[in-house]
């Protein structure tokens, strides 16, 4: 997942120097919005790992607690974000 968030920011980033030569407009604002999901996601996944990591501590556990909770709250929002991701991507056809 956080090979795919690479690929969006690159596309985000270089989108205006290539739209000229492009015959493909997609949404942006959709596609920085996938990518910044994906970011929370995965930072909250880095989190997850360092804390299983750290030292059997009540602290620990609840903190661990609390993050394994986002992340059901964060992957939740992420699959409702790209459901129909295509056609999300895709700006509307002009009539």
């Amino acid at each position: 997942m956080h090979t795919c968030r690479k690929q969006l920011k690159v596309l985000l980033y270089n989108y205006p120097l290539a739209r000229p030569e492009l015959d493909l407009p997609f949404n942006e604002p959709y596609l920085d919005q996938v990518q910044a999901a994906i970011g929370d996601w995965h930072d909250n996944e880095l989190a997850i790992a360092l804390l299983l990591t750290t030292a059997d501590t009540p602290n620990s556990k609840e903190t661990l607690k609390g993050l394994k909770k986002q992340a059901t709250v964060l992957k939740r929002q992420l699959t409702r974000l790209t459901r129909n991701f295509r056609e999300q991507a895709s700006p509307p056809a002009v009539i």
